[in-house]
């Protein structure tokens, strides 16, 4: 069973989709609180972050963050 911090790869995760998903697990092996998702480009070491989820009573709120080339930030909010 999950307790505690952790960090997993993302079920796709190979060199050219290096995403991770840094959060908590409760004492009962659940999911809690936020879940930021990380990304590192091929050949970088440097992972940074791109959007998060938040658990609140088992249910997900996804929000992905997208960079646009322009510097701002987009967000889509996913339930």
């Amino acid at each position: 069973m999950k307790i505690g911090k952790w960090i997993e790869l993302d079920e796709e995760f190979y060199f050219d989709k290096q995403d991770t998903h840094d959060g908590q697990y409760n004492k009962n092996g659940k999911k809690v609180g936020r879940w930021d998702i990380m990304y590192c480009k091929p050949y970088e070491q440097e992972y940074k972050q791109m959007g998060n989820i938040v658990v609140v009573d088992h249910m997900i709120k996804k929000e992905i963050r997208q960079r646009l080339e322009s510097g701002q930030i987009q967000m889509k909010g996913l339930t």
